[in-house]
Formats: structure tokens, sequence, C-alpha cells
């Protein structure tokens, strides 16, 4: 009677401690997996982040309707921006972040119209704030040589960086050399230049810092320098301003297809007469620039010479320029130019075999030869700016002095707003 009683004491026992671990781990089941219930709010309360990139000739505002944003929302996003970005004018690869709240609500929008020019709209409690961001970029600055083969072009060419810079060294020496035609196989040239990036993505050139090309009798040099408060400009290593008073050249790399001679026999009227100017050949639609400040003499249709402005210079000068397919808006008589603007483009109106353009310069009453005249600086640097410019130069020239054809060196990082890109 005993051993019944306690066997089945031990069996309800058994019964007991089963019962008990069954009611605890359902109780820890339950705690670790909450139910479809108990999560969907916490989901529901995560922001939702839109990003894209515009494509062809796609809007932002249909970039955002492909994403199933509302009409609604894109409109308080355009509306709020559109004192920064000009909309209308969206180019491909334009990218964006859009941020809205679990309501739906605008809580961020980022528009990156590029590395560097990026526009921000952010939810301020009741109202939106807008502002353009001051983007971090690394500057570098390379040093760059190459030897003259065919032409400044093509040799530039090989050293994979963008025309741009090459344009803007020729535009340095603008002055005192014609990149159309004075150039000579053998010829070199050096450059050092600011290049900056953003996440290893080239951003932009800054300034050419130090250039210098030299011929097979002759060479030139010239270092940037900014006088505080003024824009920077280019002096040769005495501190005289490079900048003369006329350009070398009006049609920069056009090619010299007849030069300044009192004899000539004319390629359509088949006649000896004097040509008191140069031809420089161009693809028609070239702009044609003012050699130097001035105001607008004529312009309209001469005869053999098409259609021609004339400008009038201080010191008793005047410039010439003929055949022009069409002048640039604005170029009327009594209208003041600039150094360097368009006045017109090249063309082939009048007597004109091709298109080109007819350039001329008169001196005192008297045509002359644009290639052998030659004319003072504009500026010369004294006192403590000379100083302050010698002591950049020689920095300069101990990086032109390395060997090698190209160095590249990092040095740091600096805000976009504070650089000038080419």
């Amino acid at each position: 009677m005993i051993k019944k009683t306690f066997a089945a004491a031990v069996l309800c026992l058994w019964f007991m401690v089963l019962g008990v671990l069954f009611v605890s781990l359902n109780y820890l089941k339950t705690e670790a997996l909450p139910s479809r219930e108990q999560d969907s709010p916490d989901r529901e309360m995560v922001s939702k982040i839109i990003s894209g990139a515009l494509r062809g000739t796609e809007t932002f505002y249909d970039s955002l309707r492909k994403h199933h944003v509302p009409a609604e929302t894109i409109n308080t996003v355009i509306g709020c921006l559109s004192g920064l970005v000009d909309f209308r004018r969206c180019k491909p690869g334009v990218q964006y972040e859009l941020e809205l709240s679990p309501a739906g609500d605008v809580v961020q929008c980022r528009y990156y119209v590029s590395p560097v020019e990026v526009y921000t709209l952010k939810k301020e409690k009741d109202n939106y704030s807008i502002y353009t961001e001051d983007v971090e970029i690394e500057r570098h600055i390379v040093k760059l040589s190459g030897e003259i083969t065919s032409s400044l072009f093509e040799s530039f060419g090989e050293s994979g960086e963008d025309d741009r810079l090459i344009l803007a060294f020729a535009d340095i020496f603008a002055s005192d050399l014609d990149f159309n035609t004075e150039p000579q196989p053998g010829d070199r040239f050096t450059m050092i230049f600011e290049k900056y990036f953003k996440d290893d993505q080239l951003v932009g050139y800054g300034h050419i810092l130090a250039a210098r090309y030299e011929t097979a009798s002759d060479g030139y040099e010239a270092y940037y320098h900014a006088r505080p408060g003024e824009k920077g400009s280019y002096y040769d290593a005495q501190g005289k301003s490079l900048g003369k008073h006329f350009l070398r050249s009006p049609v920069p790399f056009s090619r010299l297809t007849s030069g300044f001679s009192r004899s000539r026999k004319h390629p359509i009227l088949g006649i000896n007469r004097p040509h008191l100017g140069i031809d420089l050949a161009a693809p028609t639609g070239t702009p044609v620039l003012a050699a130097a400040d001035g105001v607008v003499v004529s312009r309209g249709r001469r005869g053999g010479y098409g259609k021609q402005v004339v400008l009038k210079h201080p010191g008793g000068y005047a410039t010439y320029y003929g055949h022009l397919s069409r002048f640039a808006r604005g170029i009327k008589p009594g209208a003041r130019v600039k150094q360097g603007e368009t006045i017109g483009f090249v063309g082939a109106t009048g007597l004109a075999t091709g298109p080109h353009l007819d350039y001329r310069i008169k001196a005192r009453g008297v045509f002359r030869n644009p290639f052998s005249l030659r004319f003072r600086p504009k500026m010369v640097l004294k006192g403590r700016q000379l100083g302050r410019f010698l002591a950049r130069k020689e920095e300069m020239s101990d990086i032109m002095g390395i060997a090698a054809p190209r160095y590249e060196k990092r040095l740091g990082s600096c805000k976009a707003s504070g650089v000038s890109l080419i």
C-alpha cells in the first residue's frame, strides 16, 4: 500500500514538472517572437529614403513620380528649392536624395547639381530651411611638361588632361604668343596647376600657378599672383604683367593663311594689291574677340570685306574685323567692349574663298603688321607686392625644375566655396 502511494506521488510530481516546463517554454517563445500586431508600429516609425538621378530629358518631377512620390509633396520640394535651383535647366546625371517621414511629409531633400554644388531643404519645426552646402574637397598641385611635335593641342592631348586646361594656358600668353602660327616642333611647355577632387572624382581645375613656353630662341614665363582684394593675374619673372593692351590674335587657335604685305596677288581678283592685315582661317561660327578695350565705330557690310566691325582704342589705335558671318549681340556703333569680348563670328562674307577673319590694326592712321607691334605691360609690381610675388615665384621655379614630365602632390582639404574653377 505504501509502495503504491509512493509511485502515485512520483508520477504526479513528474506531470507537475512537465507542466511547469511547458508553460515556461511557451512564455519564452512569446517574448522572443512578438506578433505582427506588436511589430508593425515599430516598422512604421522608419523614414523612407528615396534617391535617384535624372536621365535623358527627364525632369526632377518626372523622376520622383517614378518613385510614386505624391505630386503635392514634389511641388513642395520644388517650390522651396526654386530660389536656388533652376529646375527648367535640369541636366542628365543630376542626383538627389529625398527623406520622407512615416506620415509622408518632407524631412529633408538634397539636390546634387555637381559634386561641389549641393542644395539642401530641411524641415525645422513648422518651417523649411534651404541652403547651399559648403562641400569639402581635396586640393592637388600638378606639374606637367611636354614637347611640341605638331601642335600644342595635339601634344597636350597626350597628357590625358581636359582641353580647358590648354585653352587657359594659351590664354595666359595671348598677348605675346600666337599659338596659331608660332609653335614649332621641338618647342617645350611646362605648367603647374591646381586640381580638385571629391571622393576621388575630379571636380575641376583651379588656377594655373605657373607656366613656361620655350622655343629654340626664346622663352616665356608666367606666374599667377593675386593682389589683396583684387582678381589674380599673370606676371613675368620680373613682376611685369603679361596682360598687354592688345591680344596677339583675336581668334585663338586659328591658322594664318595670308600675312601682312604691301603687294599680294588677290586670290579672287587675280591682281596685285596691298594686304594690310592678316588672314586667320577658322571654322564658320568661331568667336572673334575684341583685341583690346574700345568703342564700336561701325558695324555692317563694307564691300569686299563683307560684314565688318571696326573698333576704336585709346592711344590712336583702331582694329578691323572682316568677312564675319554675323555680329555678336549688342555690337553696334557707340557700344563699349572689353578686351576678349566676343564681337562677331568667323565667316566668308564679301570677297573670300573660305571662312576666315581679315584682321587689321591701324596705329595713328597707318596700318601695321599685328605681329610686329609690341605693347607695354598693363601693370608692374613694386614694393611689398613684388617681394611676395618673387618669393612665390621661387617656390614655383623649384617645382618646375623637377625632372619628371609629370609630378602630382596632395596638399590637403579646403572648402569648395573658396575655390575658383575653370
